[in-house]
């Protein structure tokens, strides 16, 4: 990414947004700089802070099953490295059974897959993580039954399926998040008229009783959950009552008010399918498709600290089921179903990169993202009732420290260009000053 800031005489300094918060930056910036000859010029200033990846591995077909595959979803054991992805398998009940399948990397081929447990009359919308012990973890939806169920791998075997949702009402769409202190959190909606977000808690030996934690006179459904440093959830749903995203997070005693941050002012239109993230602040980013008039776009907004962004376009063309994953450098990154192909582009804070078709030459859709210690960026997605995987990774564009290139050229005459670097997403303050040490 190229950020131009344009210095002229009398201006004392360029801010692109606020101070940063890195001294030592501001500093060696301040320094760098006293040796630029600026009398009557302009200088430009360049930012650069790679958005781009390095070319995505060739799509991989990992389950290869004579029944058809569905609604993969993937996650990355940073202790192991190893890479784990569950599908839905046969969940239509046309072949031999449906059934919750897992297939994990490790490191140097696929193995499996195997089987996690056998549906009633369908099974879908499966989730996987991995907690602090390396046990793999996995909810999905019966929904011949409507019950949401979950079992864990000890290293040995699966556990026999347990129902957390056990309550009155069909549920559907669940969604796992795990803590710092390996406990793992759960949300899903109720398929009603009025049906609710729902939430529920394993504290590594027992589920809590689900608690309603939307609980108004409106339908809620597709939710997604993140969890922050201090273990809280942040939950995002689609409401059917004003057809915007809402969001809300526990603060350790209830949970907050809800907020609408997709509002588009859009009469005719709705937003749905969201999906959240949080970064090293513990700032959520979340990604939803916005419908209307008959098209489907991926949005962006994320808080910044104070206030909800206005809500962007993460793709200039339509598309459907974005997904979102976040970096140790708080790159974003975001995957969706385009032009019935899986898409991938990445926003550095500034700007959004050139997307790339990363399942080509077949077909993508339901994709999903994740992150592992390395900075590999791993998807998954279903294509023709089958479920294919690549990865890429952004270490090698990354720049690995704060560094103020010297000005080109240098001394000049009415213009000059000083480029920086920055590891990772910052807001800096830039000061010009003349041989002698001044401002300018």
């Amino acid at each position: 990414m190229t950020l131009y800031a344009k210095m002229f005489k009398r201006k004392t300094y360029y801010e692109t947004v606020r101070e940063t918060s890195n001294v030592s930056l501001r500093r060696k910036i301040k320094k760098e700089i006293r040796n630029v000859q600026c009398q009557g010029c302009k200088v430009i200033m360049m930012l650069f802070i790679s958005v781009s990846a390095l070319a995505w591995t060739k799509p991989i077909n990992i389950s290869n099953t004579e029944e058809p595959s569905n609604w993969p979803s993937i996650v990355v054991d940073n202790k192991s490295g190893n890479v784990c992805v569950v599908w839905a398998d046969d969940w239509r009940a046309e072949y031999t059974g449906p059934k919750i399948l897992c297939a994990c990397w490790d490191d140097d081929s696929w193995q499996g897959p195997l089987k996690v447990a056998d549906g009633s009359y369908g099974a879908g919308y499966p989730d996987v993580v991995v907690d602090t012990l390396g046990r793999v973890h996995v909810c999905w939806s019966e929904l011949g039954t409507g019950e949401i169920h979950w079992s864990f791998f000890d290293g040995n075997s699966w556990s026999s399926s347990f129902n957390v949702s056990n309550k009155p009402g069909e549920d559907y769409c669940p969604r796992m998040v795990v803590d710092h202190k390996n406990h793992i959190h759960m949300v899903w909606h109720e398929y009603s008229d009025f049906g609710d977000i729902w939430y529920s808690f394993y504290n590594g030996s027992e589920w809590s009783t689900p608690q309603n934690i939307t609980n108004d006179s409106v339908e809620s459904a597709w939710a997604d959950i993140a969890v922050d440093s201090k273990g809280h959830p942040h939950v995002v749903w689609m409401d059917y009552g004003d057809m915007d995203i809402h969001y809300f997070y526990y603060n350790g005693s209830a949970w907050s008010t809800p907020v609408n941050i997709s509002y588009m002012d859009q009469p005719y239109g709705q937003s749905g399918f969201p999906r959240i993230a949080l970064d090293s602040k513990d700032h959520p980013h979340v990604v939803w498709e916005e419908r209307a008039h008959g098209e489907y776009v991926p949005y962006y907004t994320f808080y910044n600290g104070s206030t909800w962004t206005s809500p962007c376009k993460a793709f200039t063309e339509g598309g459907l089921e974005p997904t979102i994953a976040i970096d140790s450098y708080d790159l974003v990154h975001v995957a969706a179903k385009i032009n019935k192909r899986t898409w991938y582009t990445s926003f550095n804070g500034f700007e959004w990169s050139i997307p790339v078709d990363i399942s080509s030459p077949q077909r993508g859709g339901r994709p999903k993202l994740c992150m592992d210690k390395r900075e590999w960026i791993h998807a998954v997605w279903a294509s023709r009732d089958e479920i294919y995987y690549a990865r890429d990774s952004i270490v090698d564009t990354i720049p690995h420290q704060y560094k103020v290139n010297e000005s080109f050229p240098n001394p000049f005459d009415g213009e000059a260009t000083i480029s920086y670097e920055l590891p990772k997403t910052s807001y800096v303050t830039i000061t010009i000053y003349d041989t002698l040490g001044r401002e300018v």
